[in-house]
């Protein structure tokens, strides 16, 4: 079972903030409470309305009313919002647009009605992945797998403003891309820590010393080389992590050498300076942080309902434990806080569930029925697949149906013919058999059939289990051409890190001692470079043991 509260405050005069907007046009901080039936993962305010992902693929809109999309075959694993536009990632590398798009936001000049998901063409038609999407006031920014940016609706970095609804291509070696929901500007990180910028800068939130707006793309010196964790666009502000320490810029921005209020460069922000940041969100007017002890500030405009600050200021919460809180969003005059317990089933049995669904790369067939080999083998403990075959196949589709679907996802259908078969492998039924036996598999070694080459070592892993738990190997699997290449070369990551992330894919857990220091900044790469849900159990785990061993 997993309960979710949700803490949200703010403008709610459309219904944004799931509370009727009549009763409620200004929340005050409040507690709202959901139950696993309606588990909301992704949350994204736009100006009038709030989009959320409930599911892998289901997308509620709240607003004056409440409508309910499905993407078929789809994973959501991102959404990015506009003024009144957001854009949705899966996990194939597909985009799809919702809301209004005037000027071509979402690659088509039209107002979309929100209950439809319209697939923008251009990637796909084209043959490229995209891997990160971005969205500002009218703009929307499109990440490839080959680091290449584009752009459609205003051109903010092209040097042309004007409105383009065909993605163009801006800019070459990217690795990220940093906007906001209330914002006109822009910054990239290159993939070799280079930080360009651009767009709107009467506040000086370029950061580039002046209050010049830039029509192109212009390098920002200030952190060149640097590790820089985040950057948060809000409206008139920019703020970064640097070192779990926040530096921003623009209005709002208040650091310790003045207290005026508008600054052009990036400066240390007062009132944060030992709080260990781990995450920020912006709105127009307002900035989050969340801590790695589990803190929550504000800063900026009274969308907290609270008095508009200066400097940032705890937000009081109630009493939550280390690790209850999922993450922060912020619509342009909104704040939501998720939160939610531990108690849910096991991130494995969520993934392999979906790998039953999906039952890609199969390679073995039992009356038309497709499986995995593999799988089969683990969970009957019977290395001979012919064996296997021979029993199911006495038996009706439909009953090998009902086992395979145990086999995957733990979920009993028929006990009475599920218990019959195993007793021919001498298994009994066990709910837990699934983590017991993938546990087992990590040890075996000589069946492992995939590697990384990590600083000049082979680490080994089975090419299914990253399949079912990444999606970005799942993705590069699906594309290989040479279906039995077996070794993959990564660069910037530690030996220790892709042993911690190979060990966790065979067993949920994460064991602190086993981790060495210098590969934390690797760790904490992993979530965003394999393509694993950013609120993942990997995730919240790791942030766990970096909060306890203070790093």
């Amino acid at each position: 079972m997993i309960n979710q509260q949700l803490i949200v405050c703010g403008n709610n005069e459309n219904g944004q903030l799931f509370l009727p907007q009549k009763s409620y046009p200004k929340v005050s901080k409040t507690t709202l409470q959901f139950t696993s039936t309606d588990f909301i993962r992704i949350i994204s305010p736009a100006y009038t309305k709030t989009l959320t992902v409930v599911g892998r693929s289901t997308i509620k809109v709240f607003g004056s009313q409440i409508k309910k999309i499905y993407l078929a075959n789809e994973q959501i694993i991102s959404v990015r919002s506009g003024k009144d536009h957001w854009l949705i990632l899966c996990s194939s590398g597909n985009v799809y647009g919702l809301g209004r798009s005037p000027i071509g936001q979402l690659g088509i000049i039209k107002n979309l009605i929100f209950d439809h998901a319209y697939q923008i063409p251009f990637f796909e038609e084209n043959d490229l992945r995209v891997t990160q999407i971005e969205a500002s006031t009218n703009s929307s920014y499109f990440l490839d797998s080959n680091g290449n940016m584009y752009s459609t609706g205003r051109q903010l970095a092209t040097g042309n403003r004007k409105p383009k609804s065909s993605p163009t291509l801006v800019s070459e070696n990217v690795k990220k891309i940093s906007s906001g929901v209330y914002s006109d500007h822009i910054f990239i990180e290159t993939n070799d820590r280079h930080f360009y910028c651009c767009g709107d800068n009467s506040n000086g939130q370029l950061g580039l010393g002046d209050l010049r707006s830039r029509s192109s793309l212009t390098e920002l010196k200030r952190f060149q080389g640097m590790e820089v964790g985040q950057i948060c666009c809000g409206g008139t502000c920019t703020a970064l992590i640097h070192d779990h320490s926040v530096y921003s810029t623009g209005k709002l921005s208040f650091h310790k050498k003045n207290t005026s209020g508008d600054f052009s460069e990036f400066e240390l922000l007062n009132g944060l300076e030992a709080k260990r940041v781990q995450y920020i969100a912006a709105g127009s007017v307002h900035f989050i942080a969340k801590t790695f002890d589990n803190e929550v500030y504000c800063w900026g405009g009274n969308v907290c309902q609270q008095t508009s600050s200066s400097y940032p200021k705890k937000l009081d919460i109630g009493k939550v434990t280390e690790k209850n809180i999922i993450d922060l969003f912020c619509g342009p005059f909104q704040t939501i806080i998720s939160i939610s317990d531990e108690t849910s089933q096991t991130s494995i049995i969520s993934d392999f569930n979906l790998l039953y669904e999906r039952l890609e790369l199969t390679d073995c067939e039992i009356k038309g029925i497709k499986a995995h080999s593999l799988l089969l083998k683990l969970r009957t403990k019977e290395s001979d697949l012919n064996k296997i075959k021979l029993i199911l196949e006495k038996y009706q589709p439909e009953k090998i149906k009902s086992f395979l679907y145990w086999v995957y996802t733990e979920r009993i259908e028929d006990v009475d013919f599920l218990s019959m078969i195993l007793k021919k492998f001498n298994r009994n039924v066990h709910h837990k058999y699934l983590l017991k036996d993938l546990i087992e598999l990590n040890k075996q070694e000589e069946t492992k059939d995939f590697g990384i080459i990590v600083e000049n070592k082979v680490i080994k892993i089975h090419r299914l289990v990253l399949q079912a738990r990444s999606d970005m190997f799942r993705g590069m699997f699906l594309s290989l051409q040479d279906i039995t290449q077996n070794v993959s070369d990564y660069t910037g990551k530690t030996v220790n890190a892709m042993e911690v992330f190979f060990k966790f894919c065979y067993t949920d857990q994460i064991v602190e001692s086993e981790i060495d220091t210098d590969s934390i900044e690797s760790l904490s790469d992993v979530t965003e470079y394999y393509q694993l849900d950013p609120n993942s159990h990997f995730e919240r785990k790791l942030r766990n043991v970096i909060s306890r061993k203070k790093y």
